[in-house]
């Protein structure tokens, strides 16, 4: 119900009937390729971000990614309308987002893990 800003789910063999979930979108994985031009799972976080499915990462927010590779190779996806705090097991409200965003390089900033 967008007037609402909420998703339904309606199920009606059961007693509860239907459950209400608040719409709060973000983003479930941002980040920079890994170290070492490294294959890896997408399903795991890393230092260089991934698939944090972190329910903070909304509009507004600032990150920072470390660089390891030669043009950073930035990526962004995974797009949740709901989820709680993690994605434990597997699950989510996905949706499709038309976003903007603007990415700035800070020469010679360190970060840790």
């Amino acid at each position: 119900d967008r007037s609402r800003n909420v998703a339904i789910l309606n199920m009606p063999k059961s007693k509860i009937g239907k459950v209400e979930v608040p719409i709060r979108g973000f983003l479930g994985t941002i980040g920079t390729a890994p170290y070492g031009k490294e294959c890896i799972s997408s399903l795991v976080p890393g230092t260089h971000g991934a698939n944090m499915d972190f329910n903070e990462v909304v509009e507004g927010v600032t990150m920072y990614f470390p660089v390891f590779e030669r043009g950073a190779l930035f990526m962004l996806g995974d797009g949740h309308a709901a989820q709680g705090d993690g994605e434990i097991m597997g699950a989510a409200i996905e949706t499709s987002f038309d976003i903007q965003f603007t990415v700035e390089v800070i020469k010679g900033k360190k970060i840790d893990w």
